[in-house]
């Protein structure tokens, strides 16, 4: 199964696989409802970017969806797997499946894709393979009486120049369902992106053209120079509603964010990299960017970049910048 992710402006399709899953069981698990899960898109998530640049998103013929439930306490009760069918490019889906989390549950969230139990009693997405070979997954460790979730957001490689493909890996959608529905026999959710794209065309001097770029750096530093906590990295985060990514009580702001590479700089000299993450601070004007990129083993002469007003990083957009490396 497969979800499309278009980048408005330019034409790049993410394919995203995830896994059929059986409905995972717990010991004491409530008589199951026939249930029915109407999935549709953040319409301001398909619309708005400062830029111009939005995360837009379809879905593919067959797919399938976990219904999280948790209690009281905000802790997982039973990850419930639904499925739909229906026309390629659909905004909206209709799922189906049995929903084991009562008639009335404290609450209940949607992600996407499916996590599937690793047979310990832990749900996680499928698995992708990280610039060492080994397989990861985004969203991990999730267990029946937790109320965190692990995220995993680091290692990812960009294999070809202007390549978005990478990017499935942090295709997560969450939404909070509406449980006065469940009377209804009848789900209703608003999926929303829970990530953010940083495009940035970097300019290398004539020199470096058909050398092998291997890594870009972005370090971030405020308007003294000192070091600035920017991007997100893997952690545990609390699962409650309305956001799977709030800040846990292992959250790491880093000021490095790191993109692996390995193509061929273009006989134009330009390169295009999608940096990506779950979460950004905000930063203020006279904050500051470091672009260090590292071409056959050797670091460039890095580049600053200063944000001359405050700046919000929004889920669900993308920001492009351009930098020129110089000789």
């Amino acid at each position: 199964m497969k979800k499309i992710f278009a980048l408005a402006a330019f034409a790049v399709v993410l394919a995203v696989s995830c896994q059929k899953n059986d409905t995972p069981a717990t010991d004491q698990k409530p008589a199951g409802i026939p249930m029915k899960l109407i999935a549709d898109f953040d319409a301001t998530k398909i619309t708005y970017a400062p830029d111009g640049n939005v995360l837009k998103a379809s879905w593919e013929a067959t797919e399938t969806i976990s219904v999280i439930t948790l209690d009281e306490q905000e802790q997982l009760v039973c990850i419930d797997n639904f499925t739909s069918t229906g026309a390629v490019g659909r905004e909206k889906a209709e799922f189906t499946g049995t929903f084991n989390g009562g008639d009335s549950p404290a609450g209940v969230i949607v992600i996407y894709p499916a996590l599937s139990d690793n047979g310990a009693g832990q749900y996680a997405t499928a698995p992708y393979i990280d610039r060492y070979g080994n397989e990861h997954s985004f969203i991990y460790d999730a267990e029946v009486g937790s109320e965190y979730i692990q995220d995993n957001a680091q290692d990812l490689k960009q294999a070809a120049d202007n390549d978005a493909s990478h990017l499935k890996n942090y295709c997560i959608l969450s939404g909070v369902a509406n449980i006065a529905d469940i009377k209804t026999n009848t789900l209703n959710v608003t999926l929303s992106h829970e990530m953010i794209v940083l495009k940035v065309t970097a300019t290398f001097p004539d020199a470096l053209k058909g050398k092998t770029l291997q890594k870009m750096i972005i370090a971030s530093f405020d308007s003294s120079d000192n070091i600035k906590g920017w991007s997100r990295r893997g952690s545990w985060e609390y699962i409650n509603i309305p956001s799977i990514h709030l800040n846990g009580p292992g959250s790491i702001w880093s000021n490095t964010w790191d993109l692996y590479a390995d193509f061929v700089i273009p006989d134009s000299g330009i390169a295009t990299l999608y940096f990506v993450n779950i979460k950004l601070q905000d930063m203020e004007a006279g904050d500051k960017l470091k672009f260090t990129a590292t071409v056959n083993d050797v670091e460039c002469t890095p580049v600053f970049k200063t944000f001359n007003a405050d700046k919000t990083f929004d889920k669900g957009s993308i920001y492009r910048i351009s930098v020129t490396i110089p000789d």
